[in-house]
């Protein structure tokens, strides 16, 4: 995982950002290398990828869905606070800050649903979808996506609307799989 690591980071696909939302983000824009590298990463495991992203899709629904029956009022607080600070960190563009903030809004979600396995769970599964590396979107139509789904998923959990929450949740989670998709199709163009 190093060596591939580092090769990624030679041939420009990948920066790394230190410090405590820091991590290994794919670079903007298609290198000459990369087409060969997705189809050698994504090709031999992509079935059962799209099992994983079906199971995240599953337990986030499921996190959802439990966030809007068990939050309290200390849940209402730190929810919106996430949202309004992932909802100034999308007007700002900065793709470092977007992520923080997302993740923060998205564990604040999994906090209120008082249950810490089925968090521990979901990260695991983005873990190995992702093979340690983040991969959610976050620029362009899919933040402008997101915030919008964010909106509606936060609604739901703060009123109490487990379905609509359990909805919201499954679908906004298959934009990484959608983002995979895309990234498997280019490879194979090239």
């Amino acid at each position: 995982m190093r060596a591939a690591t580092a090769r990624l980071r030679e041939i420009g696909c990948l920066e790394v950002t230190r410090g405590r939302s820091g991590g290994h983000y794919v670079r903007s824009g298609w290198q000459r290398e990369s087409g060969p590298a997705v189809r050698r990463t994504l090709l031999p495991r992509w079935e059962r990828t799209k099992e994983l992203l079906d199971a995240r899709c599953l337990l986030e629904s499921l996190i959802a869905r439990t966030a809007a029956e068990r939050r309290d009022d200390e849940d209402r607080v730190r929810v919106s606070r996430a949202l309004q600070e992932y909802t100034e960190a999308a007007a700002s563009g900065d793709g470092t800050r977007i992520r923080s903030t997302d993740a923060m809004l998205h564990s604040a979600i999994a906090r209120a649903a008082k249950n810490e396995p089925l968090a521990v769970y979901g990260h695991q599964l983005l873990q190995e979808i992702s093979a340690g590396f983040p991969i959610e979107p976050y620029r362009g139509d899919l933040t402008e996506r997101a915030l919008a789904e964010h909106r509606a998923l936060v609604h739901a959990v703060l009123t109490g609307d487990q379905e609509e929450a359990g909805r919201v949740a499954a679908y906004h989670f298959t934009i990484t799989g959608q983002t995979l998709s895309a990234i498997l199709e280019r490879s194979l163009e090239t």
